[in-house]
């Protein structure tokens, strides 16, 4: 992936072309952010909450702050798609963020392209995600605006569900999430953070399994992996060394086996392939 980062906000995605052969597996995520995903060129199985479905080339995917989901591609099919993620915080209805977050409201997850809805979204998706891939003069101002539009125009059209009240795993994973992008840096076992949230830690780690789909260690390391990739690509000065630790890691040859598992090539060699994409010489 490549992730724009920018001064609101908000970042896009580029998956480029995956298939099943040469995917790397997507564990479940689960964060504050509202991210939306547009299926650029083939097919993908998604999974939200406990629900699976496929959505085809043209579909737009909407996740709601604290929706536990996944994205993978299927068997024989290439799939390529792209993703604004933005902080909730961009849209200007307070009220509907403080709904959004707490989950009184969920936006329709799946918008298929003979939606009468469609080329009102697309559009709006496509120039707020140019807007912030190209970042001219102003283009904060072109962004917030257009998405405003866009949530205005999902509420106005009804394409939301309303929930009467927050479920106790919704409640669990907003917790848990706060919690580890505080401490994430910290030293931090499944011990400890059911020991100040409250829980008996055997317990604390059948739900998170049950919710995360991951045991706590392997998604706190994913977490502090995707941490770390983050520092490489907007701190292309600062030592590997030291952006393992920055990100939580407490032994650099552990962080190297494990930045390798996930993503297939050293740290070392993923800034040398940003600096080839992105033209900047670290």
């Amino acid at each position: 992936f490549i992730q724009q980062y920018t001064t609101i906000p908000i970042c896009t995605y580029k998956s480029g072309i995956l298939n099943y052969q040469t995917r790397v597996p997507a564990p479940l995520s689960n964060h504050k952010d509202f991210e939306i995903v547009y299926i650029k060129s083939g097919s993908a199985m998604y999974t939200v909450n406990d629900s699976k479905a496929v959505a085809h080339e043209g579909s737009m995917i909407f996740l709601s702050p604290y929706m536990v989901h996944t994205l993978d591609s299927l068997p024989d099919v290439d799939l390529e798609y792209l993703c604004l993620c933005f902080d909730s915080s961009l849209i200007l209805n307070k009220a509907l963020v403080a709904d959004l977050e707490n989950n009184r409201f969920f936006i329709k997850i799946h918008i298929e392209p003979d939606s009468v809805h469609y080329n009102t979204l697309i559009n709006l998706f496509n120039e707020i995600y140019s807007s912030t891939e190209t970042a001219k003069p102003f283009w904060e101002m072109n962004v917030m605006g257009n998405l405003n539009l866009m949530f205005a125009y999902l509420m106005q059209n009804n394409l939301y569900l309303k929930a009467s009240q927050p479920s106790s795993t919704t409640v669990f994973s907003k917790n848990v999430i706060n919690y580890i992008e505080e401490h994430y840096h910290e030293y931090i076992t499944s011990h400890s953070i059911a020991d100040d949230m409250h829980y008996h830690q055997s317990y604390f780690c059948r739900l998170f399994k049950k919710v995360f789909g991951l045991c706590f260690n392997e998604y706190l390391c994913l977490l502090r992996l995707e941490k770390a990739k983050v520092l490489l690509i907007n701190s292309p000065d600062t030592s590997v060394t030291d952006i393992a630790f920055e990100a939580g890691f407490s032994n650099l040859s552990y962080f190297s086996k494990k930045f390798r598992e996930q993503y297939k090539i050293s740290p070392n060699q993923f800034i040398n392939i940003l600096s080839r994409v992105l033209g900047r010489f670290f």
